[in-house]
């Protein structure tokens, strides 16, 4: 029983979102999972939520967001408005 009591205590402990250790560990790893392609940006916001996480720390200093495909759709629209005006003429 005083082993079960033991071990319940730690859970709680491990698993209280105020817990340092953790949190640590999450700024860590979360920003991995976005970084290497695991989960989208939207996942992550809605785990730091549930987590109690500062979003705000996570994107300023360990996310690498990759804007390349709002260029990208920049210059296609750029291309079709050429192509168009060049068939039209």
């Amino acid at each position: 029983m005083e082993r079960k009591t033991r071990y319940t205590k730690r859970m709680q402990e491990l698993m209280n979102t105020e817990n340092l250790y953790i949190d640590e560990i999450m700024y860590k790893l979360i920003p991995k999972a976005y970084n290497y392609g695991y989960v989208s940006l939207d996942k992550i916001e809605n785990d730091v939520i549930q987590l109690g996480l500062s979003m705000d720390i996570i994107t300023t200093e360990f996310l690498e967001i990759d804007d390349s495909e709002d260029e990208d759709e920049d210059e296609d629209e750029v291309d079709n408005d050429l192509r168009e005006n060049l068939l039209k003429d």
